[in-house]
């Protein structure tokens, strides 16, 4: 278990504070991975932060980190071009992949403005990113946030707080 620092709670209030106004005037950015070149990896993987890597738990002010997300992230580095995308804030997200991913090991990270804003939803649209979509694969809790390429995806079960999982 990870526990955070006084700052996670102010964290928190910031990537909630932050979606809710900006949904008034939502425009995605399109994200922007620059071509690959022949040393990268051919199949890129994308995944989600909140309840697929870790849980963040606000109202005890700590988050956890699912098991085995190092040695995941460790042994596919080489194999994929790993990319984070989440629904959260920026200032959130990478204050949490900071601490969970030092070495990096994801490539890019994409946050809530490159999503698509369908039907009050975050929609990670992975045609957006440039990459060979016969080579390209989604892991997120969420089907909602991978139905424009549902072939693509890899529904995985929330996490919480199995530390068994």
């Amino acid at each position: 278990m990870e526990i955070l620092s006084e700052d996670s709670e102010e964290m928190w209030k910031i990537d909630a504070e932050l979606k809710s106004h900006a949904e008034m005037s939502f425009t995605p950015t399109a994200p922007y991975l620059p071509p690959l070149t022949e040393k990268d990896p051919k199949y890129c993987l994308v995944v989600d932060l909140d309840e697929t890597l870790i849980h963040y738990n606000e109202a005890e002010n700590f988050y956890l980190v699912r098991p085995g997300v190092n040695q995941f992230l460790k042994e596919l580095k080489d194999e994929f071009e790993l990319v984070l995308f989440t629904a959260s804030v920026k200032e959130y997200a990478d204050w949490i992949l900071d601490q969970i991913d030092p070495d990096w090991f994801f490539k890019y990270r994409l946050y809530w403005n490159h999503c698509s804003y369908h039907k009050k939803m975050y929609i990670k649209d992975l045609s957006l990113l440039g990459r060979d979509l016969s080579k390209t694969i989604i892991i997120d809790n969420l089907y909602e946030s991978f139905m424009k390429h549902p072939d693509n995806g890899i529904l995985i079960a929330n996490w919480y707080d199995n530390m068994e999982d």
